[in-house]
């Protein structure tokens, strides 16, 4: 019986070292887990932007001078061919080519206007107030997030959410002219799911959402071939990208009213 009892304390003595161990391997998973967690929530806004910048490939996009987008765009249930011509340091213009014409729109670095069959005349129509300051924005050829900071823009982290089926962090970037915009960066590969931004819209202030997705690789920079904008939640048109050409042979003459 003493052998017996010695046997059964010794088991149960096993069985207790045992389940210490596991506990503390629990434990320690418990600990590594919070500690991953703690790391990804511990992401600033600037972090992401960072995140953001390195997978779309920014050192390779810092030498690219020219881009030229051919694709077609779909509103009001019709499809039309649709071309834009990009130069840094923000030149650009956008042909849209519909069955009574082509509807052109130009950035030369100080002024915007629209060449449009639609309005009546094929003179050009310069833009003014917010639209112009819309314009000058979209022109720049690197956009909002590349070198914020020396651009006079301000960022913070505002929450995380569920876009299109996908964890994305938001991130509010306020410009330097006291507007804001909102960026929803995909948690995984920190590539911009939506922006959302308010636009004058007859009067009023609208939500503007544009859904980027479709990402590929051209000359070692991701570009979206596929861009869908919102007004109010209601979708307005979509752009399926064709073909994009970096670098390409463009001419400044392109930029010029007129032309």
């Amino acid at each position: 019986m003493r052998s017996e009892a010695c046997g059964l304390r010794l088991a149960a003595c096993g069985a207790t070292r045992e389940a210490s161990k596991r506990r503390r391997a629990a434990a320690a998973a418990s600990l590594a887990w919070l500690a991953i967690s703690g790391a990804a929530f511990a992401q600033t806004a600037e972090d992401l932007i960072a995140r953001n910048l390195k997978a779309r490939g920014v050192d390779r996009w810092r030498s690219v001078q020219t881009m030229r987008l051919s694709g077609a765009a779909t509103a009001g249930g019709r499809t039309v061919p649709v071309v834009v011509l990009r130069k840094r340091p923000n030149l650009m213009r956008q042909e849209t080519a519909f069955p009574a014409g082509t509807v052109v729109s130009v950035f030369d670095g100080r002024r915007a206007w629209t060449v449009n069959p639609y309005l009546g005349s094929n003179a050009p129509r310069e833009f003014t107030g917010p639209s112009l300051d819309l314009a000058r924005e979209q022109a720049d050829f690197d956009g909002l997030l590349v070198d914020y900071k020396a651009k006079g823009h301000t960022v913070e982290l505002a929450g995380t959410e569920t876009a299109n089926g996908r964890s994305a962090h938001r991130i509010t970037l306020t410009k330097k002219n006291g507007l804001k915009q909102d960026f929803v960066l995909d948690a995984e590969t920190a590539l911009e799911i939506k922006t959302v931004m308010f636009v004058s819209d007859a009067g009023r202030l609208a939500a503007l959402e544009t859904e980027l997705g479709d990402y590929r690789s051209v000359g070692g920079v991701l570009v979206p071939f596929l861009i869908r904008d919102f007004v109010d939640g209601k979708l307005i048109s979509e752009l399926v990208v064709e073909s994009v050409e970096l670098n390409a042979r463009i001419d400044d003459k392109s930029f010029r009213m007129g032309k």
